[in-house]
């Protein structure tokens, strides 16, 4: 089962909106940035009826830089830890992106999106490159080493996301889905799922005009 299936599968489940430094504007499927690209050449039709719950949170820290530190996830992209790789955006136009190296293909975006798989030893496992929009999200492999800039990352605890994100409560592991805006970027939201243990198993950056899932 590819990420896209996977991710695909989850949506159909309630979804937790939590707003970040008075970013509420926030929807289930929605992309950030502008660029004009496409992303999964998985689409789906099916619409389905989200619950969403709006949370106002406030982390206890945060970076305007476009991409912090290196294996970072910040506000606005990836930065690769290779030196001299340019990092990878969202709304990034699909050219430049593709010039980064950092995919092992890159098939153009023809109806929907196109998934592109990252290189084996990045800590990105994809990117969908949308059409309309460009890079419209960006999914971290699975471990823990890409993190986001208030240092959440893949096999966390509910319980230590919530120091990183105050409003987010412990019970939202049940939600498939909570979307975080970052603080420095209102036009990008993460996406974090969590596995029946209750630690985060999934983390993505994207656009909240993403056009490739709901």
């Amino acid at each position: 089962m590819t990420r896209m299936t996977r991710l695909l599968a989850r949506l159909v489940a309630p979804v937790v909106v939590v707003s970040v430094g008075g970013c509420d504007k926030t929807t289930s499927g929605t992309a950030v940035g502008g660029a004009s690209t496409s992303v999964a050449t998985t689409t789906t039709s099916a619409t389905t009826s989200q619950a969403q719950t709006s949370l106002t949170i406030t982390p206890t820290s945060s970076s305007a830089n476009d991409v912090p530190d290196a294996d970072s996830l910040g506000p606005f992209g990836w930065r690769p830890p290779a030196p001299g790789v340019d990092p990878i955006l969202i709304g990034m136009d699909a050219k430049a992106a593709a010039a980064t190296g950092v995919f092992t293909k890159t098939p153009a975006p023809k109806d929907g999106c196109a998934e592109w798989p990252a290189e084996p030893g990045m800590s990105i496992e994809t990117v969908y490159v949308s059409r309309t929009i460009g890079v419209a999200a960006i999914v971290a492999r699975t471990g823990p080493k890409i993190h986001t800039p208030e240092g959440v990352r893949i096999g966390m605890t509910a319980a230590k996301v919530h120091t990183a994100y105050p409003a987010f409560k412990v019970a939202n592991t049940q939600s498939e889905g909570v979307l975080i805006p970052p603080p420095a970027n209102s036009k990008a939201r993460y996406r974090f799922t969590f596995d029946d243990s209750g630690k985060l198993d999934y983390l993505a950056l994207e656009s909240i005009s993403q056009d490739c899932y709901g």
